[in-house]
């Protein structure tokens, strides 16, 4: 060996190279390689000649030592005694010639005699008696840390001291899991200690270490170890990638335990639950590829006389390679705690299957069978196994969305979990809702694909009781439990009078057995069916002869009654249709196979399914922030912006001894303090002060100790997993290369209307104008060509003169569009275009006139190059409601054509501005091992700041119409998801406020306009013409809370529009698909009533209702809360009717709701009150024409 640092052994030496723990799993101990670098022959030699002064030859211990007693030799080193007793302590060692194989020495006492010493094979060690007491202790204390012991290939169990050291290194970012049965605890197993041969394919190593799960038996089920070490070594020796490969099972003092492989992804149900992946069919193969690996694993298992018996979402991990978290990885079948081993001479056994902790959800349906005492068969597993199937592939093609509604619907309330049947007085029936639920996957697969194969596999062959109402299964089990029975009677009353009459029942079921008619007729049954009666004729014949003899002997009779026991399970087995591991491997595989076929694997009508749900997942209403870094890299690594970064020289000065011990980059930060804690740490420690200007914003505010999560995607610290960010993680480009958990970016804001702000907004102008395909870049002529009617034009400079501007006299040219509030305003405050001063504008608007909003406004239009500036109130004139109408109209292409857009997303009114001072962005700077990073307070909120914002809640909102493309996405949805964007869209527009509540009908014009455009369809008072019955059925979001608007006579809107009401709206609950639209309104947008001047009123046909008024209330959602319910009074128009009928034949009824407010000598007059979902029955039949207005 090539010999390194020529020096004698010190105590730092050795202590420096022991890996660290604090815990009762994870102590402190000396790798298994570091023993031999320690050891080596020089440096021994040069501590022995150091301790005996080169006075003696040392040659025969320099070898002794170093070949067989290296261990012996670093405990020495590490317990340092006198000079003068460490030779005697050498001495002594040699003599006795003390090797590494024969540690740990044990003390005992005997008696009040001195005590003694033995080596690990009990030979007696009289040497210590000569040394000190301490060196002693010491000795004997300090052994264990070099005893860590070494995991090997070939021997998977083990049996340790209770004192001895294991090669377990603790995981900062992790708790034990408490379960019933056994604890769980994630720590890392270092390297050296694990057989370079072992198989590593599930092991993950991290730097030093590999991790790993250890599983610790509680005290009440430690008597299932060896049974449960069983069945692992038969895994561990099966060649199947979904068979989990543990590493070893030892008992350590009162300790039983098992080390698996660390599963990063972790299990099924939680992946189930996280996973957002698109349906594809790349995802549909992995799906299928792990089904037929998962059912091999368990052929294999039954292969070998063994279950698992405990199969389940929970008791499936997921392992990835490397460190890429989007990787779908191998799903690996896991804990077998309460499997058993089934050996051929099971019939043997003295007590029937003893476990009785299965998980209730995945129970068979002959369960109450096995707790009376029958055999467990492998059948169990195969019932699971279909259960996990079913959920897979409902959350695979339906989505996790409808997987969560699947199980709502198995629920059972009474037990309060999933339940997959229900016992009924003719036995257990599959539950009913999984029919439905597999008929909704078949309705949206081609028939004949993989997945129509898969659900029919699930459906006919595993979930499938084997309990029926078939003669024979039911004597089968008879004569099992009946066998049970007699067994526990002879147990327990050995030399007890006769129990004939069991036996006479078992005799009797059994001639009886052979008259029934078997589902199955295979010859083979019926020849066991015929052995059975045979067997059990024999265990009659025995009893009787015991009888004679006075005696009842358990020897003689058990075995008979074991075989019988297991012969009648064989036969139920047999004739059940639940299909064998064999069969649903076989199956499975030619599935799989076939799916190499694209056609087969992802057929058309798989295509759309997953085409909808990824356009469906495109509207949901959540925002994640994401980084540039290469745009980010490239603006402030340019000269002047290392200003905007925390400047600290040496991070150490007034920091704590908490903050400067702490590692800041760890995926789980414990700051082991809490809030209160930091406000007295905060006077005296920049980072402490901080944390609580962060923590102290946070909502909910963290009680108790804090731990901060880490969020890589988001380069931010979270008080929990799927909270809000507190803290962002920036990196330096200027100092290393930059961590992968910290962003790019600028910890220090830029001043507001400072150069450098408006230098980076024109660094990400132009970022879009590069990367975005962008107004500036393309012409879409039929809605944007044109520019707005006016503009105000500002100039390049403080000094250029503004004025309004006609730009139909002017060529086309870019401009800015402002997106502000008015806010409550007197006229004296207000700076707006009228018919008065339009002339003088045009010739000059002053600067320091405007209000603040406007000024700031001006400002950033000049700074970044643009000329022109479009502000509502000073473009349209507004004592002009042709001009206002006209204007309001152009909204969409007048916000959409503007080169970009200032939000004014903090000002609340005009005269707040939103170029003005604020509060300073708690920041620090954080020196790591990693490199430099900064720590600030996080501003990236879109929901409060944007969504929540004081812009966001007025009505004219340009979010909708800015987006020149708006809505061009939505044309590639189905008709379903069109609708549910036009709903979306106007339920939030009715939820925004108005500095004028009768500007509701105009500001919508724009949106509505570009709607109307998009899917080629008429639109007015909120409604689409395409979708008109559908639109009509609105309702208030809270009953009765809406408001009439008093419009001008001229500007009046219709009462069934949500338009002429203040309140927030939604739409009725109405599904897709299934409901006939009657078409009782005369449509408005056709011939002859498409005209520019139609009022609004409809035309409809009414009818009277049969319904009294409480009920009415039950059905009904009514508008205004001071509108009394009236059944005799109000009229209903029948908007659509459900195509299926209720159990008593009736069809439900989607209407609207009318109240009469005039008559004239043609047609009534109504106004609408509210909506309801009544039925049929509640309707008069016949019709009236009506007028709705």
């Amino acid at each position: 060996m090539t010999q390194t640092n020529i020096a004698p052994l010190f105590y730092e030496d050795v202590k420096t190279s022991m890996v660290k723990g604090d815990t009762a799993d994870c102590q402190e101990f000396l790798p298994y390689h570091d023993v031999e670098l320690l050891a080596q022959e020089g440096r021994v030699k040069l501590t022995l000649e150091a301790w005996f002064n080169k006075k003696r030859d040392i040659k025969h211990l320099v070898e002794f030592f170093t070949e067989n007693a290296p261990r012996v030799f670093l405990i020495l080193v590490l317990i340092t005694p006198r000079q003068d007793c460490i030779r005697r302590c050498v001495r002594s060692l040699y003599d006795a010639r003390l090797e590494d194989k024969d540690l740990p020495v044990s003390k005992s006492h005997v008696a009040t005699t001195t005590p003694l010493f033995y080596t690990r094979d009990k030979k007696q060690c009289d040497f210590f008696k000569s040394w000190e007491m301490k060196p002693c202790d010491e000795f004997l204390s300090n052994q264990w840390a070099f005893l860590a012991p070494m995991f090997t290939k070939n021997k998977f169990s083990y049996e340790f001291y209770d004192c001895q050291r294991l090669p377990f290194i603790p995981a900062a970012d992790y708790k034990p899991a408490n379960g019933n049965f056994a604890d769980v605890t994630r720590v890392g197993l270092h390297v050296g200690h694990l057989d370079p041969e072992s198989d590593r394919k599930q092991l993950r190593e991290n730097g030093k270490c590999v991790q790993v799960a250890v599983k610790s038996l509680k005290s009440q089920v430690q008597k299932f170890f060896e049974k449960e070490l069983q069945t692992l070594e038969i895994m561990r020796n099966l060649d199947s990638p979904h068979l989990i490969k543990p590493i070893a099972a030892y008992k350590k003092g009162k300790d039983k335990c098992f080390v698996f492989p660390w599963a990063q992804g972790g299990n099924l149900g939680e992946f189930w639950n996280e996973d957002q992946s698109p349906l594809d069919e790349k995802l549909v193969c992995w799906a299928l590829t792990q089904m037929t690996g998962m059912a091999h694993a368990i052929k294999l298992l039954h292969g070998e006389k063994a279950r698992h018996g405990d199969i389940k979402p929970a008791n499936i991990l997921r392992f990835q390679k490397g460190d890429d978290k989007n990787e779908l990885g191998t799903l690996v079948i896991a804990d077998v705690g309460i499997s058993k081993v089934h050996e051929q001479y099971t019939r043997y056994r003295t007590d029937p299957t003893t476990s009785t902790s299965w998980t209730v959800s995945y129970y068979p349906p002959e369960m109450s069978d096995y707790a009376q005492g029958v055999p467990v068969p492998r059948m169990y597993d195969i019932w699971a196994l279909g259960c996990v199937f079913l959920q897979f592939m409902i959350w695979l093609i339906l989505g996790q969305p409808e997987w969560k509604a699947f199980l709502k619907d198995i629920t059972d309330d009474d037990q309060g979990c999933i339940k997959f049947w229900k016992g009924t007085p003719q036995g257990p029936k599959i539950h009913k809702n999984i029919k439905v639920w597999i008929n909704k996957v078949k309705s949206v697969v081609d028939k004949g694909s993989a997945i129509w194969e898969l659900a029919e596999l699930i459906s006919k062959r595993l979930l499938v009781p084997i309990s029926s109402n078939d003669d024979g299964s039911q004597r089968l089990k008879n004569i099992q439990i009946d066998s049970i029975r007699l067994w526990k009677y002879i147990r327990e009353h050995q030399a007890s009078p006769d129990n004939i009459k069991t036996e006479l029942k078992i005799q009797k079921t059994s001639k009886e057995l052979t008259k029934c008619t078997l589902r199955n007729s295979n010859p083979d049954i019926q020849h066991q069916v015929r052995k059975l009666e045979e067997k059990c004729a024999e265990l009659l014949k025995a009893a009787s002869r015991l009888r004679q003899l006075k005696k009842r002997n358990k020897a003689s009779l058990s075995p008979k009654l074991f075989e019988i026991q297991n012969l009648s399970t064989n036969i139920l087995g047999s004739i059940t249709d639940r299909a064998g591991a064999n069969i649903v491997f076989a199956k499975l595989k030619e599935i799989h196979n076939c799916s190499q076929c694209p056609s087969y694997a992802f057929g058309p009508k798989l295509a759309k399914q997953a085409e909808s749900r990824l356009l469906t997942s495109q509207l949901k209403d959540q925002w994640r922030s994401t980084t540039n870094k290469r745009w980010a890299y490239a603006l402030i690594s340019q000269p002047g912006w290392s200003i905007l970064r925390p400047t600290i020289n040496d991070q150490r000065i007034g920091v704590c001894d908490s903050c400067i011990e702490m590692d800041f980059l760890l995926p789980v930060l414990d700051l082991g303090r809490s809030l209160e804690d930091l406000t007295g740490t905060s006077y005296n420690c920049r980072i402490c002060r901080f944390l609580l200007a962060c923590l102290s914003k946070a909502r909910p505010q963290p009680l108790g100790t804090v731990k901060l999560f880490m969020d890589r995607a988001g380069n931010a610290f979270q008080t929990s997993t799927d909270g809000d960010p507190v803290i962002s993680i920036y990196g330096d480009p200027d100092h290393g290369p930059i961590h992968p958990d910290a962003q790019l970016g600028l910890p220090i804001l830029p001043k507001f209307g400072g150069i450098q702000q408006f230098k980076m907004l024109r660094q990400w102008i132009q970022l879009c104008d590069q990367t975005h395909n962008c107004l500036s870049n393309r012409v879409n002529s039929k809605i944007i060509g044109k520019m707005p009617t006016r503009l105000v034009y500002v100039g390049s400079d403080i000094g250029s003169k503004m004025h309004l501007v006609d730009t139909s006299k002017h060529a086309a040219d870019k401009y800015v569009a402002l997106s502000h509030c008015w806010g409550v305003l007197s006229e004296r405050d207000k700076f707006c275009l009228y018919t008065y001063n339009k002339q003088k504008l045009e010739q000059a608007i002053p600067f320091d006139s405007l209000p603040k909003t406007f000024r700031d406004a001006v400002t950033v239009t000049r700074n970044l190059g643009i000329l022109y500036l479009w502000i509502d109130s000073l473009c349209i004139i507004q004592d002009d409601e042709q001009d206002w109408e006209a204007e309001a109209a152009r909204m969409g292409p007048v916000f959409s054509s503007a080169y970009c857009t200032i939000a004014a997303s903090s000002a609340t009114s005009s005269l707040q501005g939103f170029l003005g001072t604020r509060m300073p962005r708690a920041a620090t700077t954080i020196n790591t091992l990693q490199g430099r990073v900064y720590l600030a307070e996080p501003i990236d909120d879109f929901n409060r700041h944007v969504e929540q914002g004081a812009l966001n809640k007025r009505g004219n909102q340009s979010e909708f119409i800015s987006d020149p493309d708006f809505p061009a996405y939505a044309l590639s949805y189905h008709k379903d998801d069109r609708i549910r964007l036009i709903q979306y869209l106007y339920r939030v527009y009715s939820g925004l406020s108005l500095t004028k509540t009768t500007d509701r009908s105009k500001a919508i014009l724009g949106l509505q306009e570009r709607l109307a455009y998009a899917f080629g369809s008429s639109a007015k008072y909120g409604v689409l013409s395409a979708y008109f019955e559908r639109m009509l059925l609105w309702e208030p979001e809270n009953p009765g809370g809406m408001s009439r608007i008093a419009y001008k006579q001229t500007q009046r809107v219709p009462s069934w529009s949500w338009m002429a009401c203040v309140g927030k709206i939604r739409y009725m609950g109405i599904p897709f698909k299934e409901v006939n639209w009657m078409g009782n309104f005369v449509d408005p947008f056709g011939p002859p009533s498409d005209r520019a001047d139609w009022d609004g009123r409809l035309l409809a046909y009414a009818n009277q209702l049969l319904i009294d008024e409480g009920e009415l209330s039950k059905r009904s959602k009514i508008d205004q809360i001071d509108s009394k319910i009236d059944p005799i009074g109000w009229r209903c128009i029948v908007c659509g009717e459900s195509k299926l009928s209720d159990d008593q034949g009736r069809f439900l009824q989607y209407v609207l709701l009318i109240h009469q407010t005039h008559s004239t000598e043609v047609l009534a007059t109504y106004e609408r009150v509210g909506v309801a979902v009544l039925l049929d029955t509640h309707i008069v039949p016949g019709t009236t024409k009506v007028w709705v207005v």
